[in-house]
């Protein structure tokens, strides 16, 4: 069993100290045999004939000011509303979303500076820097100096802090009589509740100033004067380079570059569904109408002469046959109702030329066939109907005249 001790001064600016116990085995498989117990860190009760608060002066009161350790409020921070994070490459405090209004606080215990306190001869010194937002959202410190009870019995107020880039802010004064402690608060006040504070802080500092102690002047050394002509003494060596400031803040946003190139077409979609079909369009114009037959007629030289609605006279060529022959004598009952079936026989032998010119005509004009077709089914010529009772009396022949007569009538009438 070893026992390990060291005594050593805290450096100027030290805010925590950490022990690690390190051990290193031969074998992953088994246990360490290094055992570590009875540790302990004692500060030394300084000298009798010095302040006993000397240890306290120059050093920073606030403990995790740079917001180095995560989760902050974990760390010496406490939340009085919101949610609070540690962001950025440089590790400052930002408010999160979910309420309006956040903050944070620490409270430091001034126990040791109390007579000082008493006697109303105890500075401190403040410093904390606030990156604004061009938002909306505005950000706020205060240093409050309370007495036992927690009333503030001074304050140190930044005011809300908006569009500005990263700034300090100081203040130093002397604590009034009873402060007991003093609590550091941080505000954000954000424009929405939904995104981050775009107020950032960092770098909190509160330093007690030593006070001055009264020292009775050594009385001034007398030294000859020189007999020759000194010269001056060599340049003493550089002092060491002090540390690196703080990083400034990130420069603005360069302008777009130009635009990429085209990339290849990406293969052709699927055809979309058919619309709807569209509404009828509007009704054309009527036709011109159509000319219509206004009369047909035999003139005397046999002819069928057509007229036309729009004043167009036709000749459709002879129509009147050869005359027959007579035919033979028929009988005839009381009543003569219709001419026979031969009669139609005779009609037809006697009038083939009339038939063949009037075919040709229907050719010619459909109107005058559709006509010629009623007549036909309508009137039949009267020669489908024959009396039934008989004589034995003789029909009178008909002669070819009248016959051509009958047809001629016929056809104008069903014309």
């Amino acid at each position: 069993t070893t026992t390990y001790t060291q005594t050593d001064i805290v450096p100027l600016g030290t805010e925590s100290i950490r022990l690690r116990l390190v051990s290193t085995k031969e074998s992953l498989s088994d246990p360490s045999g290094i055992k570590y117990d009875n540790i302990q860190l004692i500060a030394d009760t300084p000298p009798s004939n010095s302040y006993p608060e000397v240890s306290l002066y120059n050093e920073n009161l606030v403990r995790q000011g740079g917001f180095d350790l995560t989760p902050i409020t974990d760390f010496d921070w406490a939340v009085a509303n919101g949610e609070w994070t540690a962001s950025g490459s440089e590790l400052y405090a930002t408010a999160q979303p979910g309420v309006q209004v956040a903050e944070i606080y620490q409270d430091i215990d001034l126990s040791a500076y109390q007579t000082k306190i008493q006697e109303s001869k105890q500075a401190f010194d403040f410093s904390a820097y606030i990156d604004g937002d061009s938002g909306g959202d505005k950000g706020r410190i205060k240093v409050e100096y309370r007495d036992a009870n927690g009333f503030a019995l001074n304050t140190f107020d930044t005011g809300e802090i908006g569009s500005t880039g990263w700034l300090q802010y100081t203040d130093s004064r002397i604590a009034p009589t009873g402060t007991k402690s003093i609590r550091i608060r941080v505000m954000a006040d954000k424009a929405t509740t939904t995104t981050p504070s775009g107020v950032q802080f960092d770098t909190f500092s509160l330093v007690a100033q030593a006070p001055l102690v009264s020292a009775t002047p050594a009385p001034p050394i007398e030294l000859p004067e020189p007999d020759c002509t000194c010269k001056d003494g060599l340049n003493g060596t550089a002092g060491s380079d002090g540390t690196n400031g703080r990083n400034g803040r990130n420069g603005t946003t360069g302008a777009p570059g130009s635009d990429g190139k085209t990339g290849p077409s990406g293969p052709t979609g699927n055809s979309g569904v058919n619309g709807s079909d569209g509404a009828t369009g509007p009704v054309g114009p009527q036709g011109n109408a159509g000319v219509s037959m206004t009369n047909a007629e035999v003139d005397g030289n046999g002819d069928l002469v057509i007229s036309l609605g729009d004043g167009t006279v036709l000749n459709a060529g002879n129509v009147r046959g050869q005359k027959g022959a007579s035919g033979q004598n028929g009988t005839y009952t009381q009543e003569l109702a219709s001419k026979s079936s031969a009669t139609n026989s005779v009609q037809s032998a006697t009038f083939g030329n009339s038939v063949i010119s009037v075919l040709a005509l229907c050719l010619a004009f459909p109107s005058f066939a559709y006509i010629l077709y009623s007549m036909v089914l309508n009137r039949n010529l009267a020669s489908t109907e024959i009396v039934s009772k008989t004589t034995t009396s003789d029909i009178p022949p008909a002669t070819a005249s009248e016959i051509e007569m009958q047809f001629t009538d016929n056809l104008r009438s069903a014309l």
